[in-house]
Parts: structure tokens; C-alpha cells; sequence
């Protein structure tokens, strides 16, 4: 029996931004749908109808449970869909740099025009005070790991002064109330794509329903 991870990417993205994901968990035996999605053009509502079939037709590949990863926005995303569809023999939910309880980089930029013609609708369901769009989430019904990064970068990391954060979403925003477990390792948004640990702990999880820990 074989199981599938679903890869979701962050908004502004690919899925090459998830190649290396990709390439990791097909290397450990899984089947693997890196899927790619128009993240600039709708809200996430919208987005979780329009991944709808791809991830259907997936499913229908394999034989064991479907494993979830999703990064930054590609977690909401996750969870939007899984509200609204869930997904036959889901196994664990891993989300990475998520902004579950918004990003106050989002709140700062939002009204600004460049920032809603470059990231669209869905750049709107990225702010901390999420009362219009609310009823797209639930909680999990599945082992949820979330692995934050705390080291801040430039140019936004003043938004989120004084909390640790990895310079576009702060570590306590990651935090969903039914996580099973939550890392956080020291690195920024973008270097969660990159950092080996994040690969490996992902893996832990999907495997053990926990992370490695000394």
C-alpha cells in the first residue's frame, strides 16, 4: 500500500518553488501531486473549487491515505479546502510558515494599490482580522504539524517588533488550536523552501505524528 502527499505552494509561487519537496517524498516512496494553482487571480474560496479535480483524479492513483503539506498561503488554502471537500483517507496535515492567525505585513500593505494589483484577492485573506472570510475555515479533522522559522529578514520584519517571527508571519500566528505538535527552527519565510530540517521534520511527522526532537 502506497501513500500520497498533496503539495500545496505560497502565493506569488510555483510548483518549482515545492520541487525540492517534490523530489524528497517521491525519494521516500510516496506518490506526490505538487499542484499548482493561480494564487494571484481569486480568493481562496475560488481556489478551493479550482484544485478541486486535480486532487480527485490524484486520489484515485493510490491506494493508502493522502498526506497534506502546505506552505505560507498554500496552508489556508489546505485548510479551505479540506473544510469545504475534505479528502478520503486524509492521513496528517503538515503546514509550513502558515499564517493561520493572519500576517501583519498583509495588514500594513493591504490598502496599498501595488500590493493588491501584485497579490490579488487572496492577498486579502492574508490579514490578521479575518471576520470577512472566517466561515472558509474549520478545525482539522486530522494530526496537524506546523513548523514555524524565527529568524526575521528585511524589509517588513519591523511589523512584528518584539514576537519572533521570519520577517513576513509571526511564530504565534502559526499556531492553530488543534496542532498536535509545532517546530520552530531558525530560519526565515523564504529559507523554510530551502532548509534541509524542514524536509526532514515534514517527514517525521507524516510518518510518526510528531517531530524529531533531541
Amino acid at each position: 500500500m502506497q501513500d500520497g502527499v498533496l503539495i500545496l505552494h505560497g502565493i506569488l509561487r510555483t510548483p518549482l518553488s515545492m520541487g525540492a519537496f517534490e523530489r524528497f517524498f517521491k525519494k521516500h516512496g510516496f506518490c506526490v501531486l505538487n499542484l499548482g494553482y493561480p494564487s494571484r487571480k481569486y480568493d481562496l474560496s475560488i481556489l478551493a473549487d479550482k484544485i478541486h479535480d486535480p486532487i480527485q483524479k490524484f486520489r484515485e492513483t493510490f491506494d493508502g491515505k493522502l498526506h497534506c503539506v502546505g506552505y505560507s498561503m498554500g496552508g489556508l488554502l489546505m485548510r479551505a479546502y479540506l473544510n469545504r471537500y475534505g479528502i478520503r483517507g486524509l492521513g496528517r496535515v503538515v503546514l509550513i510558515g502558515t499564517p493561520n492567525g493572519g500576517s501583519e505585513v498583509a495588514d500594513y500593505l493591504q490598502n496599498r494599490l501595488l500590493y493588491q494589483w501584485v497579490f490579488g484577492p487572496a492577498g486579502q485573506n492574508l490579514i490578521t482580522d479575518q471576520t470577512g472570510f472566517q466561515h472558509l475555515f474549520a478545525p482539522l479533522k486530522a494530526e496537524v504539524g506546523i513548523i514555524a522559522g524565527n529568524q526575521s529578514s528585511p524589509p517588513f520584519g519591523f511589523t512584528m517588533a518584539g514576537r519572533d517571527n521570519d520577517g513576513k508571519v509571526n511564530v504565534d500566528s502559526t499556531h492553530l488550536r488543534e496542532e498536535k505538535d509545532h517546530l520552530t527552527l531558525p530560519t526565515s519565510h523564504m529559507g523554510l523552501l530551502f532548509h534541509p530540517k524542514v524536509r526532514a521534520q515534514t517527514l517525521a511527522f507524516i510518518r510518526n505524528g510528531t517531530f524529531d526532537r533531541p
